[in-house]
């Protein structure tokens, strides 16, 4: 049962969006990106057989994404922003989210309308601790903060607001 998602909403400008917002917050970031479906699995609401979203393993899809989301919301909620890419600027966006102490590191990169399918961009997340390694909470992979802080490689699938999410944790006690 593989389907590929896409919630439909409400079209946002993000741009627009938090350009009207006096004193942004994580909650108007998350509201305006609400439309921008990550790379885990996702439904067309639109297309989809009625049937298949009442449907169990539709259910369990969504409880998943809810608990994957409760996982590093503290992250989003409490941490620091930093943006690594402009959409205006690049086919794609990117930034991190750290906690105070960059114990926690969630980066996620958004591919936009005509990023190339297999190109590979090289994001530097430069509050990573040197000398310490983190562990990927979604993919299991391990990596140095200073291979983080040199440049993380990020492939990207040429698939329009496509998202690729990963939650860093130190593994220092």
């Amino acid at each position: 049962f593989d389907i590929e998602v896409k919630m439909r909403k409400e079209k946002i400008d993000v741009n627009e969006f938090i350009d009207s917002k006096s004193g942004i917050g994580d909650s108007d970031i998350m509201k305006a990106l609400e439309d921008i479906d990550y790379d885990i699995t996702s439904v067309d609401i639109e297309t989809a057989n009625p049937d298949e979203l009442d449907s169990d393993e539709f259910k369990e899809i969504i409880a998943a994404q809810i608990r994957q989301y409760k996982s590093f919301e503290h992250v989003i909620r409490l941490g620091d922003y930093y943006p690594l890419a402009a959409p205006t600027s690049y086919l794609y966006s990117a930034y991190c989210y750290a906690t105070s102490d960059a114990s926690e590191l969630l980066l996620t990169v958004i591919e936009q309308q005509g990023c190339p399918e297999g190109s590979t961009k090289r994001l530097k997340i430069r509050v990573a601790r040197s000398g310490v390694t983190y562990r990927d909470q979604l993919s299991g992979m391990t990596v140095s903060g200073d291979a983080l802080r040199a440049g993380l490689k990020i492939a990207l699938t040429g698939r329009e607001h496509c998202a690729h999410l990963y939650h860093f944790v130190s593994t220092e006690a």
